[in-house]
């Protein structure tokens, strides 16, 4: 309790006690638009672990930039793994707590759907059998 009354009294003293940086803010703001590029940039019919590394390049991508245009000289591994995890989890909650149930997701994917990273359907009229001289799978 006193651990409360201690955090509310420095809210009342300094209301920017919990402010986050520019940057961060930057960050997560596009992680949480994450899964709506990875939509973009891989098939509908491509694996849900591929679009996961996707996902998982686009944070890391995303983290070292920001770390990068952020630091104050000098590298450590844990400002990246930081400014990682502020592109990631966000892009992990939104497409789990918003993109993919409103639909969004499967929307921009099925939009883009000869577009992007992944192997293509296979558009045949038999089934079990390629365009590619029809041969037997």
């Amino acid at each position: 309790m006193y651990l409360l009354t201690q955090a509310a009294q420095d809210a009342a003293n300094d209301p920017n006690w919990l402010q986050l940086g520019d940057a961060t803010n930057t960050v997560r703001i596009l992680g949480f638009l994450i899964p709506v590029l990875t939509a973009l940039v891989t098939k509908a019919v491509t694996s849900s672990g591929t679009k996961a590394v996707v996902t998982l390049v686009s944070s890391a991508l995303l983290g070292a930039t920001a770390y990068l245009v952020t630091k104050d000289g000098g590298y450590d591994w844990e400002g990246f793994v930081n400014s990682f995890m502020n592109a990631f989890l966000p892009a992990i909650a939104a497409y789990y707590g918003l993109w993919k149930p409103t639909g969004v997701a499967g929307t921009v994917a099925a939009a883009t759907r000869g577009f992007g990273i992944g192997k293509p359907a296979l558009e045949t009229g038999d089934r079990g059998y390629e365009s590619d001289g029809g041969r037997h799978l």
